[in-house]
């Protein structure tokens, strides 16, 4: 076994060898830990920790530790107010009339400035937009920055290290790095508290007076040499060209006392405001500041306390906030803090339970494991390491408790980040990560992490009816852009003609998670107060945009495009803008259809139910084109990317759910075929983990159970860091030309949970696309289906056994597995217990 294991690899060796073994035994490594056993070399290698808008990485470095630090809301400002010309409205008309005429190429060619200069009337002043936290319509995109970092030096630890391990507990969301010097084991423990605002570290070891450390800030000023070494995207270095200023200002320190040191800055451009704050607590020994550091000789333990406070969410008592905080945590025992902590947390995390299966290589250090899953050799039927799958899902449960909590602003793609900026400058897109984030709270039973979400989107509505109003002459809302301070505005932001309306279907897109939460939830004070006004304000703007096509009588889109995905004329330029994006179509006939039932429950706006319901049927169909596959522009175009990771015109399946295996299998296939066709011409970006994730929601929905799990194997071993953060690789198959994505995470996490259970069209599907002979046994529990249940499902052999359906309301619920389709009345708070046959037992 041992030459076969030099043959692929010692570490992959190790861990195949050890599956042959014992391949037949009882696993014993469920835990959800995972675990290292040397300090992170790179930043791809620490370990993430949250609160919901502070972002922490830990290295678990022995004479050196990195803790590197995010913040949220800290981000370039140059804001002014956000105004439009209310030429706008007719420029947008007149272009639709030329492109719905049939004459798309003028309609694009047509400058706003040429049409400006063309109009006869007079030309009205601008408008300034109001209904923002802090108005936005910059000369460049806002930048979100980094904090800095942390770091702790300790002298006494040069010597030989044995023993030595690092962890992070999804159970407790808890980081340990311990390790052996000589006869004293030494043990670091960070967690960042939600309840008290703060990351705390405590610093321990089995001898006494043995911690000695220095702990100190900094943060990087220089721009360029942040950037460079990132090997920047052509959008990135166009954006930095743009007018980045070189240099960050540095920050400013100050000791209060002998165990306090803040630090203050601000993002430049007169941007966000900061301070944040280190200050330690020890048994024993000395406690002294010195420069900008504090240090501690000789101490029994040790307790770190860090928060940080911007004017973003503290006003003008920022820095008076952070003491209060700082001063109240320290005065808490650190079981306490500890105690809370896990309080908080474990209220989310522990209502979901998932077993895929038994994993001896679940003891193993998490960067060998995934070592061999990215290695070809399949042992047979079953995977080798199915735990790994659970691990990965539930720490994109981790990640978004982690990173989204009420009173604070949504994550966007990247949360944590090595560097001052991040790739796109931390952004949040509308045309499918931000929404990709928030895939899986309800089904994986987080449903409160969506507050930030909706929070931020309720406060764009005044801002968004004004855009709809000047930039497209339609009632209703349009929101464009996607930034602590506002919506940017439409212009300014991208180039081409989308610089200039934005991004049409992003407001439907939005609309569909307030839906589909109260499906989930069933809170019709939700819906009335929160999700009809929404959805109403996005029907309003769809029914103004939508035009007639003269020659068929079908309402179409215009401007509209299919997100970054082109297409080749005829002439074999590359061509962008449609009539009628089949995704846009799409999101209008669901944001139609919603409003229609919400209207229904609530008994509200008959008028407008009327008008959806006229506009519904009129809506231009689908269509297939020459391969098959679902067409995705007005015209049967070749498209000049045909692997490209964006999918939005499979939108209809997921996350829509208009077509499925069973109401239109034609198009159903229609949509496998582009799935597959996408899959088989994939291009440089084939390791995009958000992209994999999306196929593999798809996958699901198609109920192709080998092809979702290929491509979550995918996503797992090819487009994941060594610490499981999500990567998105920039060009060419190259890890060191990438950059973590946490959407594909969440992505993932959601994709796991439509393999196992979906919910749409009133029914509860069970195991619809299990890869049974991948993983024959397993269960999970506390998983949310629409129609509001709780859903426990276990199987073994790939068959269903056993199934919990608990009802907060009375009705009828109706469950399908396999072909088999029951159902049975329910009462609130009931329990209904259902064997392999969805046969059952009524409980209380």
């Amino acid at each position: 076994m041992f030459s076969w294991c030099k043959s692929v690899g010692w570490r992959q060796g190790l861990v195949l060898g050890w599956v042959v073994v014992v391949c037949l035994a009882e696993a014993t490594g469920g835990e959800l830990v995972l675990r290292y056993d040397s300090p992170a070399a790179r930043w791809r290698e620490s370990l993430p920790l949250g609160n919901g808008h502070l972002g922490i990485t830990v290295s678990g470095g022995i004479c050196h530790e990195r803790l590197q630090l995010s913040e949220n809301s800290i981000y370039s400002g140059g804001w002014g107010t956000l105004t439009v010309d209310p030429l706008e409205a007719e420029y947008i008309k007149r272009q639709r009339e030329l492109a719905v005429g049939g004459d798309l190429e003028a309609a694009v060619a047509l400058t706003f400035e040429e049409f400006k200069q063309s109009w006869k009337g007079a030309k009205p002043e601008p408008v300034e937009l109001k209904g923002f936290k802090r108005v936005s319509q910059p000369a460049r995109r806002p930048i979100e920055q980094t904090l800095g970092n942390l770091d702790l030096f300790f002298p006494s630890h040069d010597d030989v290290v044995e023993d030595y391990e690092r962890r992070l507990d999804l159970n407790r969301a808890v980081a340990t790095t311990s390790y052996r010097v000589g006869d004293a084991v030494f043990e670091r423990e960070v967690f960042c508290s939600y309840p008290d605002d703060v990351m705390v570290m405590k610093l321990s070891s089995s001898d006494k007076a043995r911690i000695t450390f220095s702990v100190a800030a900094s943060r990087d000023t220089d721009v360029l040499a942040s950037t460079k070494k990132r090997n920047l995207s052509g959008f990135m270095a166009m954006m930095v060209k743009r007018g980045v200023p070189s240099e960050v200002d540095p920050i400013s320190f100050k000791a209060v006392g002998s165990d306090l040191m803040t630090f203050s800055g601000q993002a430049f451009d007169d941007g966000t405001a900061f301070t944040a704050g280190y200050k330690v607590l020890a048994e024993g020994g000395r406690v002294y500041t010195k420069g900008n550091r504090i240090h501690v000789e000789d101490a029994d333990e040790a307790v770190l306390i860090f928060s940080c406070a911007t004017d973003y969410y503290h006003g003008d008592a920022w820095k008076e906030s952070l003491l209060r905080t700082i001063h109240a945590a320290s005065e808490k025992p650190y079981a306490t803090l500890l105690e809370t902590h896990l309080v908080d947390y474990q209220k989310i995390f522990k209502r979901v339970d998932l077993s895929l299966g038994s994993s001896r290589p679940a003891a193993l250090p998490t960067d060998v494991r995934l070592e061999a899953l990215n290695d070809e050799f399949d042992l047979g039927g079953t995977d080798r390491d199915p735990q790994i799958y659970a691990l990965h899902f539930q720490f994109g449960r981790y990640l978004l408790i982690s990173s989204s909590r009420k009173g604070y602003f949504p994550p966007g793609y990247i949360y944590w980040c090595p560097d001052l900026f991040s790739e796109w400058f931390g952004g949040h897109a509308d045309d499918v990560n931000e929404q990709m984030n928030y895939w899986a709270a309800d089904v994986c039973n987080m449903p409160e992490l969506l507050e930030p979400f909706f929070d931020v989107l309720d406060s764009y509505v005044e801002g968004a009816k004004g855009v709809a109003k000047y930039n497209y002459g339609s009632r209703g809302m349009m929101i464009s852009g996607f930034t602590p301070y506002g919506m940017t505005g439409p212009k300014d932001i991208w180039p081409g003609l989308e610089g200039r309306v934005g991004f049409p279907a992003g407001t439907g897109w939005f609309a569909q998670h307030y839906w589909e939460h109260y499906l989930f939830t069933l809170d019709e004070a939700f819906l009335r107060t929160r999700a009809y006004p929404f959805i109403k304000e996005a029907a309003l703007f769809y029914l103004d945009y939508l035009a007639e096509d003269p020659e068929t009588g079908n309402l179409v889109s215009f401007p509209d495009f299919s997100p970054e995905g082109p297409y080749l004329k005829k002439n074999g330029e590359k061509g962008k803008y449609t009539v009628g994006a089949t995704f846009t179509l799409a999101v209008c006939r669901e944001v139609f259809a919603n409003c229609i039932q919400a209207g229904t429950i609530l008994g509200v706006d008959e008028e407008l139910r009327k008008e959806c319901e006229e506009a519904l049927p009129r809506i231009k169909p689908y269509r297939i084109g020459q391969y098959g596959q679902l067409q995705e522009w007005e015209e049967d175009y070749e498209d000049a990317g045909p692997g490209h990771r964006h999918v939005s015109h499979l939108y209809p399946v997921h996350p829509g759910y208009e077509i499925t295996v069973d109401n239109n299998p034609e198009l159903a296939e229609a949509v496998k075929q582009s799935l597959l066709r996408r899959i088989d011409h994939i291009d440089g970006y084939g390791y995009v983990g958000w992209s994999r994730a999306w196929f593999m929601n798809l996958a699901a929905r198609l109920r192709e159970p080998e092809l979702a799990h290929a491509e979550a194997k995918i996503l797992v071993s090819k487009c994941t860091y060594p610490n499981l953060l999500d990567t998105h690789q920039m060009g060419k198959a190259n890890p060191d030309k990438a950059v973590n994505c946490i959407d594909g995470n969440f992505g993932y996490t959601a994709g796991i949970a439509e393999m196992l259970l979906q919910s749409h069209h009133g029914v509860v599907h069970l195991l619809p696309c299990l890869p049974g002979e991948k993983w024959p046994k397993g269960h999970i529990k506390g998983f949310q289906a629409r129609g509001g249940y709780i859903v426990d499902v276990e199987w073994d052999k790939g068959k269903l056994t056993r199934a919990v359906i608990q009802s907060r309301q009375d009705g009828t619920c109706r469950v399908r597995y396999g072909e088999k389709t029951v159902e049975f009345p329910v009462k609130a708070g009931g329990v209904t217990v259902l064997d392999g046959e969805l046969v059952g037992s009524v409980r209380r």
